[in-house]
């Protein structure tokens, strides 16, 4: 199975960190159009539940749980602060909790942020799987859940990958 990814929204003249910001818009701004090609069903965007918070207590945090009309999801969380080493610790301490369980398989996750790791593990039938890294002051984690057939893996690693991708490109003027 080979996935296609193009990438309009960087065609489209929108500068890096254009979008930026820890606000409902943002969510609006990732292109959604990968979601068919993981699940075979589009994004149904009333169903998406979406939370954004700026700078109370210097902690900015958006959440993007995006649904298709099949009923998949993916939900994408971004959390920055003034500490510029509070997201390499919360991941540090989450990779350590994932790793010490042996119901997870932890492994890293190159090419994206300054570090990362992705985690699965199945429960009730399903893979769940989560992409976690950090970049600056940002902490990013993307998940979703996959059926049991390894193509359907391979589909979703290639949609949290372009969401994350493009979560760095959204927030690069935060970092």
């Amino acid at each position: 199975m080979a996935l296609l990814v193009a990438r309009p929204w960087e065609s489209e003249g929108r500068e890096l960190g254009e979008f930026a910001g820890f606000t409902d818009a943002t969510c609006e701004a990732f292109d959604l159009s990968y979601l068919e090609s993981a699940f075979g069903s589009e994004h149904d965007p009333q169903q998406d539940d979406i939370f954004s918070m700026n700078g109370e207590d210097d902690v900015f945090a958006l959440m993007c749980d995006f649904h298709t009309f099949g009923l998949d999801q993916v939900t994408v969380h971004v959390n920055g602060g003034r500490d510029p080493d509070g997201g390499m610790a919360l991941l540090q301490l989450f990779r350590q909790t994932a790793e010490a369980d042996p119901d997870y398989r932890v492994s890293d996750l190159d090419g994206l942020g300054d570090a990362g790791y992705r985690s699965a593990y199945e429960h009730e039938g399903a893979e769940k799987i989560m992409y976690h890294f950090v970049q600056g002051r940002l902490e990013v984690s993307i998940n979703s859940d996959v059926g049991p057939d390894p193509g359907d893996v391979e589909a979703v690693d290639a949609l949290l990958t372009e969401i994350a991708e493009q979560a760095l490109i959204l927030f690069a003027s935060e970092t």
